[in-house]
């Protein structure tokens, strides 16, 4: 009967470190604020303007091996391609912050609030962490690159 329980609680144990992510140490409010003061021009949504196929959904993160707290704090950091390096305009915690918040929103289909406390932006009448109301996500379809808008037959030859 004890071999049973001792296996039984050791097979626990190992499931549940085994399969669920650890608890990040870092503050996604936080990260959320620095996101949308230095990220979100390029980045707003998850979605990416400079290169529409390097977003930040989940799907498009594991492709690239970028699903890690370490490699996107290392991408924040020193730049990359066209991404600039915010080594010295944020901080050690900042980025790590940011990176936190990235992870968490590609988990959620970067679904704004629904894995944070929404806070409203003293200068803003949104809910939505400082967001301007009139402002949309640049992809709202849920895929991870832009579609161009379709043109009529007749258009095309304007």
């Amino acid at each position: 009967m004890k071999k049973l329980l001792s296996i039984l609680l050791t097979a626990t144990v190992w499931f549940t470190f085994a399969l669920f992510r650890p608890a990040l140490a870092g503050d996604a409010v936080q990260g959320a604020q620095v996101f949308s003061q230095n990220c979100a021009a390029c980045h707003i949504g998850g979605n990416n303007v400079i290169m529409a196929n390097k977003t930040l959904k989940k799907p498009v993160l594991k492709r690239y091996k970028m699903y890690d707290l370490e490699k996107i704090k290392t991408q924040v950091t020193n730049g990359k391609n066209a991404m600039p390096s915010f080594n010295k305009k944020l901080t050690e915690q900042e980025i790590e912050n940011v990176a936190i918040y990235v992870l968490s929103q590609a988990d959620n289909d970067w679904q704004l609030g629904k894995d944070i406390p929404i806070q409203k932006s003293p200068k803003s009448k949104s809910p939505e962490l400082g967001v301007e109301a009139s402002e949309k996500p640049v992809n709202q379809d849920k895929t991870d690159t832009l579609k161009p808008k379709k043109r009529s037959f007749w258009r095309s030859f304007f």
